[in-house]
């Protein structure tokens, strides 16, 4: 995602606690300046203040400290630096749900959230600030991607429509309705 805004002289680092997830990224990669770490997001290797945009893409809430890590990895980025954060957000158990409306198959054991007013506590107590916070995918938005796989990834103008009527919901029906709250959320921080 990030590749098509790397220059020729941006140094591309990719960090994986899988090897096979650090060999995808170098597949999809096109980006020859690249580096790629085999390592924790728990205690990333880099020293401070070196880092123009650190990016977690659901990375956070497999980590042990979780959140907790945001404070202490903002010191590796510059100053005036961004990190950029997508997470699920914690919500309502599906088991809640009436027996014909449960999703099919399990969660993965490993699979967690963030709480959603935790993770905006430590960001205030930290170095950086919230530019962008877009609260994202309600149960509506999942149950689509489920029903129809292949339009929500090969129509962007129905991706858009079910996107826009996630929204709508979250905004109208997710402070009455628990299941269309906010299920993840994208972050911009930027570092003061």
């Amino acid at each position: 995602l990030m590749v098509k805004y790397c220059d020729e002289a941006t140094l591309y680092i990719g960090v994986d606690i899988s090897f096979a997830g650090l060999q995808l990224n170098r597949l999809r990669n096109t980006h020859r300046n690249s580096l790629y770490i085999l390592c924790s997001a728990d205690s990333l290797p880099f020293q401070k203040e070196t880092i123009d945009v650190l990016c977690y893409f659901g990375i956070l809430h497999h980590t042990e400290r979780g959140a907790a890590t945001i404070p202490e990895d903002s010191g590796l980025i510059r100053d005036g630096g961004y990190m950029l954060i997508h997470e699920p957000l914690s919500r309502p158990s599906p088991s809640l749900l009436p027996g014909f409306l449960k999703p099919k198959g399990e969660e993965s054991a490993h699979e967690g959230h963030l709480d959603r007013e935790e993770l905006t506590n430590i960001i205030r107590k930290s170095n950086l600030k919230i530019v962008i916070s877009k609260p994202l995918n309600t149960i509506f938005f999942t149950g689509m991607t489920i029903l129809f796989t292949s339009i929500m990834i090969n129509n962007r103008a129905f991706f858009r429509l079910v996107s826009s009527l996630d929204s709508v919901l979250m905004k109208m029906s997710g402070v009455i309705i628990p299941y269309f709250r906010a299920g993840a959320i994208m972050l911009l921080l930027r570092k003061s």
